[in-house]
């Protein structure tokens, strides 16, 4: 059995500066979404500092990632849809059936 860490109010964790640096090549799209939705957040309070830190009850932290995570599932879903090749006259109620 693990040694588990003792009961605090609070657990923090960290991130060296440029640690993750590696995944944002294979994620650039994910990266720069979450990226622009946190400088909003940043805009939205007048702050224009580099190191920021979420906090909150577990419940609500994982509800905002969540929110995030659906977000950007929605936003590709969306470009897919404008990227796809359909047919626009199937969504125009005037044209005639071929």
């Amino acid at each position: 059995m693990e040694n588990k860490v003792p009961t605090t109010d609070i657990m923090v964790f960290t991130f060296a500066k440029d640690s993750q640096i590696n995944f944002i090549d294979e994620n650039k799209d994910a990266y720069l979404f979450v990226y622009q939705i946190l400088s909003r957040l940043l805009e939205e309070h007048n702050s224009e500092v580099s190191k920021i830190g979420l906090g909150g009850y577990l419940h609500d932290v994982s509800a905002y990632i969540s929110y995030i995570i659906a977000s950007y599932d929605s936003h590709r879903r969306f470009l897919n849809m404008e990227e796809s090749t359909y047919d626009t006259s199937d969504f125009d109620p005037e044209s005639e059936p071929g």
